[in-house]
């Protein structure tokens, strides 16, 4: 006898939110990893130091 699961529309559309969901977990995820590291980048100051210009 099949498996009933093969042909469940409910069982399937299930798998679908599942993996749909993980996505969009996944992707806010890596927004928040992103955010931070912008975040760090910005509030970097580059010293420069005080030597005078070239000539």
């Amino acid at each position: 006898m099949p498996e009933k699961t093969d042909r469940d529309r409910r069982f399937r559309n299930m798998v679908y939110a599942l993996i749909l969901a993980a996505l969009v977990a996944y992707l806010a995820y890596k927004f928040l990893h992103v955010s931070i590291a912008m975040d760090a980048w910005t509030s970097q100051t580059i010293d420069t130091g005080s030597l005078p210009a070239a000539r």
